[in-house]
């Protein structure tokens, strides 16, 4: 029986390799997860929620005006399952300014547009995060997350003073 096709030919091998799904390409397997961030009872917009996980992976999403958000894994939609670490911040100033996913150019323009036309450098105003700090660091902001093999909607961090 000659198992050889055009395939083997190309990739050079003598029988045809065959991976399904191609899941060894697109990463672990996500569920969805989203939830709500309030700050003393009020819903919080703009903050960034990152979860951090066992196995090293993050995901993150923003709030809207209502505290919602979704969280996505490299730019894919979901979370992977299991424990994660969790840090919310509220960014404003000139980090928030920032493009996601800045470019040399991008990082110089907004450089000199903050410096201004004098060049002065000690003019760029400083980033500043409108919640309590402790929440911007995994080690102590004392906020985890469990997701389940079923994904979850409801996530709740109420952060306090």
């Amino acid at each position: 029986m000659n198992l050889r096709t055009p395939v083997c030919d190309l990739f050079g091998t003598e029988v045809p390799i065959v991976q399904t799904g191609m899941g060894w390409v697109a990463g672990p397997k996500l569920v969805s997860a989203g939830g709500t961030v309030k700050y003393n009872g009020a819903a919080v917009d703009g903050a960034t929620v990152t979860l951090v996980f066992e196995g090293g992976q993050t995901a993150s999403g923003t709030t809207g005006k209502d505290g919602t958000f979704t969280l996505t894994t490299n730019g894919r939609a979901g979370v992977p399952v299991g424990k994660a670490k969790v840090t919310v911040a509220k960014v404003i100033g000139a980090a928030a300014e920032m493009p996601a996913n800045p470019k040399p150019e991008d990082m110089a323009k907004m450089m000199q547009k903050m410096a201004g036309k004098q060049g002065n450098l000690d003019a760029i105003p400083k980033s500043k995060n409108e919640l309590p700090e402790k929440y911007n660091d995994l080690k102590g902001s004392g906020l985890s997350a469990d997701i389940p093999a079923a994904g979850v909607k409801d996530l709740l961090f109420d952060l306090k003073d």
